[in-house]
């Protein structure tokens, strides 16, 4: 009995690297949301459309402007008018977190 959980724990050692690969190679279509309304909301900032910027936002928005301050968005200094962009970048990094459990 022993052998066969030894067997099963290779097993899926070894079936791990091919669905992590594949889990990061196909998009979902949750994902192509969130690029769309990233997308959105990065043309609204640049054209200072703050109005339709906040239809997509939380209630309870928050954010930690280039002040370095963390405050509610609907108050912030692009409501304002005291921070306008004339390039924005946004360098999202891949995280891959592996849970490995070996009773």
């Amino acid at each position: 009995m022993k052998h066969i959980g030894f067997v099963l724990k290779g097993l899926a050692l070894l079936l791990l690297p091919v669905t992590v690969v594949h889990s990061q190679s196909s998009p979902s279509n949750a994902e192509g949301e969130i690029r769309r309304l990233e997308a959105e909301q990065f043309e609204y900032l640049m054209n200072g459309k703050v109005a339709e910027m906040k239809k997509n936002w939380a209630s309870d928005f928050t954010v930690n402007n280039p002040f370095n301050v963390v405050q509610d968005a609907a108050t912030g200094p692009i409501q304002t008018g005291v921070l306008t962009y004339s390039k924005f970048e946004r360098n999202i990094e891949k995280c891959c977190c592996m849970i490995l459990s070996l009773l």
